[in-house]
This record gives structure tokens, C-alpha cells and sequence, in this order.
């Protein structure tokens, strides 16, 4: 099973999300990260993944949602966490490209297996939290 790590960086109501450019799930759209390497805390593995693909700091919170996703040629444990960007803007530099969408209007069968199975979850945490704003 490999651990892996994504984040949820929401601004104005949408979340960013990426477009994978390479490899078995090409063309599907998924939060932004990566794999932990050993020895790694997933906290600190998100941060360089986001530095290394997005070229963006960022301050990583709470985990938001959590699924195990066995896909044809591996098994993920994936974990969504909160994150806000310190500095830089993000760009698509290991992505095809990168958007930014309402959750409630993205067409799921458009994600990675694992991230369209945490959406539910994500729209659920985000509200709670937009809630409490106010």
C-alpha cells in the first residue's frame, strides 16, 4: 500500500485541482501532492510535493478526508488535508494544467478513482467550515 498525501486549497468558494499529464491515470484531474517517502511525515511530504509541482509554500492543516482506493496496478491510502499557500502562485509544473473549480460542480467520473470518493466529504468539511466563519 502506498501512502499518499493531496491537499485541498480552496480561494473564493473553489478548490484547485490538477491535471495528471503522465502515467496509468493521465488525463484525470486530482487534488494536488504526492507519495510520503519513508521516514517522512505526511505533513512535511505535502509540503515538498506542492513546493516540487506547484512551486507554491504552504502551511498544512487539518485532515479533511481519508479513503483507501485500490486501483488496477496499486493500493493508496490517501489523505486530504487543509492547506493554505504562504507564498507564490501555483503552476502546473509536473501537471498537464491546473483549475480552479466549485467541488459541487465537478464531474466526478473526470477525478482519480480515490479523489472522486472523498468529494462528499470534502463539500461537507468545507461548508462546516465556511459556517463557522460567519
Amino acid at each position: 500500500m502506498i501512502r499518499v498525501v493531496a491537499a485541498v486549497i480552496s480561494k473564493n468558494g473553489r478548490v484547485l485541482l490538477a491535471e495528471r499529464a503522465t502515467g496509468p491515470r493521465a488525463g484525470t484531474w486530482e487534488f494536488p501532492g504526492g507519495k510520503v517517502e519513508r521516514g517522512e511525515l505526511p505533513r512535511s511530504a505535502l509540503r515538498r510535493e506542492l513546493e516540487e509541482e506547484l512551486g507554491v509554500v504552504v502551511e498544512v492543516g487539518a485532515e479533511m478526508a481519508r479513503v483507501v482506493h485500490h486501483y488496477p496496478d496499486m493500493t493508496i491510502d490517501l489523505s486530504l488535508m487543509q492547506v493554505t499557500i504562504i507564498t507564490g502562485v501555483p503552476e502546473p509544473n509536473e501537471h498537464h494544467r491546473l483549475q480552479w473549480l466549485n467541488l459541487s460542480a465537478i464531474n466526478r467520473d473526470s477525478l482519480s478513482g480515490a479523489d472522486a470518493r472523498v468529494v462528499d466529504q470534502i463539500i461537507g468539511t468545507l461548508q462546516g467550515l465556511r459556517a463557522r466563519e460567519r
